[in-house]
């Protein structure tokens, strides 16, 4: 379960293997220019939050949209792997498929792909840490790990998260189950 804690999330800017579709897993794919264009015009809605620490996944699409979508506030950056985006083993790099879908279901095994529901253990207990946290968290990380949270927990309104999009998770009043979501900025 995770903590009942509100905390901000930001997707990695956008990367050439997004506009082909193609699914990163833990390859090590760098911004492109409009990504990194995304990460700064992302920053001055960052700059508004009142955010304690910055933790970032440790691949370089994430942590380079940290960067420059925190470059106005003073906060620290702390490298969270348990925010890395899920691996897929052999298939890191192919496009989405019927498989995709069956792998995640539980359905078929991909070769050196971690399991999504351990992969779904491991995003929901790595956000617990760093909510144990007084500071304000923002996290960023990945579309794969946003989907793993959202399974995870309830939260309303659904949101696909596209690139830098910004959000801001708070528990929901009425329940201990329920979260709500606002987009706070779409790049």
């Amino acid at each position: 379960m995770l903590k009942r804690k509100a905390f901000y999330f930001l997707r990695h800017g956008e990367t050439d293997w997004n506009l082909a579709r193609r699914l990163q897993g833990q390859t090590d794919i760098p911004l492109n220019e409009n990504g990194r264009e995304q990460a700064r015009a992302v920053g001055h809605a960052v700059a508004q939050l009142d955010i304690g620490k910055v933790y970032a996944s440790p691949l370089g699409r994430a942590y380079e949209t940290a960067q420059l979508a925190s470059s106005n506030n003073n906060v620290e950056i702390e490298v969270a792997k348990s925010l890395q985006e899920v691996t897929i083993g052999e298939r890191d790099g192919d496009l989405v498929g019927d498989w995709f879908y069956q792998w995640k279901a539980g359905e078929i095994e991909v070769a050196g792909a971690e399991k999504w529901s351990d992969f779904r253990v491991r995003i929901i207990d790595g956000i617990n840490i760093i909510l144990e946290s007084e500071e304000n968290a923002l996290l960023v990380s990945h579309g794969g790990v946003y989907g793993a949270l959202t399974g995870a927990i309830n939260i309303t309104p659904e949101v696909h998260i596209g690139n830098c999009m910004l959000l801001h998770l708070t528990p929901a009043p009425q329940n201990d189950e329920d979260w709500l979501v606002e987009v706070l900025f779409k790049a």
